[in-house]
């Protein structure tokens, strides 16, 4: 009799401890849970939910800091300048080009850097942000040879230290530029 009572109490406690187990796994990922919506035992991690992106046609016509109003992303180009997700904003790919005729600018490695970084800090500029927001960026080259003449005008735009990067080379770009370059700048 002891025995049959001893296995009786043992099957009461499987459900109590898989009760325990369940609300272990909600609390757990209560942490990752995104404000609105979202199941709280499953992970929610960036780009399982749209809270916080805002919708490309806002941002993709920012105002350049001469008064003149960028080119639209929706004509002449399918993708957007600059997309907030929360307190960061991801800065599309900015090659050497003139941000009215689209021409390239330069002929040289520092001049294209020169022109790529200015359509960054416009952009920046824009959405609130300065060069001292940027937290990394990406470098595209054609020529990785090129690399140390680049550095000489890239690091000339950062002035409280540089942010992270990564340098790629890449075996043809937009209208023949020399470079390209991304970055993510946070508040």
């Amino acid at each position: 009799m002891l025995s049959h009572q001893h296995e009786q109490d043992s099957t009461r406690s499987i459900p109590g401890l898989l009760c325990c187990l369940v609300l272990a796994a909600a609390v757990a990922g209560c942490a990752n849970t995104p404000k609105k919506g979202g199941i709280p035992w499953w992970p929610q991690g960036p780009g399982d939910t749209s809270e916080g992106v805002r919708p490309t046609a806002i941002v993709a016509v920012p105002t350049g800091t001469d008064g003149a109003t960028l080119p639209s992303t929706q004509a002449s180009n399918p993708h957007a300048l600059a997309v907030h997700y929360g307190d960061l904003l991801f800065v599309s790919g900015q090659i050497a080009d003139d941000h009215t005729s689209r021409a390239i600018v330069g002929n040289d490695i520092q001049a294209q850097v020169r022109t790529a970084m200015d359509n960054i800090s416009r952009i920046l500029e824009s959405h609130g942000l300065t060069m001292s927001n940027v937290l990394s960026v990406n470098l595209y080259l054609q020529d990785l040879d090129e690399l140390p003449k680049a550095d000489e005008v890239y690091a000339s735009y950062f002035h409280r230290g540089l942010p992270a990067r990564s340098v790629m080379r890449v075996s043809g770009l937009p209208n023949d530029s020399q470079v390209e370059i991304s970055v993510i700048a946070g508040r």
